[in-house]
């Protein structure tokens, strides 16, 4: 839960700092895209970049905890195996 925080928390700094024209020309401008913040046409990449992100997060939040279960899950097996020890008969433990 704290890393999804901190990913909206991100992502929440990141489209507020794209929205200003000058900051958006000079990140354009530091990786060598062309200017796209125009005076007259609004741009929405970055609103829907952002959109995209806070949509994929829960996704991102549940495959992160999946994988440091499964780590976990791996490594007590692994103890578990080196010491010597049975395992349990039942399969909720």
């Amino acid at each position: 839960m704290f890393s999804m925080v901190v990913f909206a928390g991100v992502s929440m700094v990141i489209m507020l700092a794209a929205r200003v024209p000058t900051i958006a020309n000079s990140i354009n401008e530091f990786f060598g895209l062309p200017q796209t913040a125009k005076q007259g046409k609004p741009d929405r990449t970055t609103h829907l970049i952002f959109l995209l992100f806070c949509y994929s997060s829960p996704l991102m939040f549940a495959m992160w905890v999946g994988i440091l279960h499964s780590i976990n899950v791996r490594l007590k097996h692994f103890s578990a195996a080196k010491s010597g020890q049975d395992e349990p008969d039942s399969p909720f433990v």
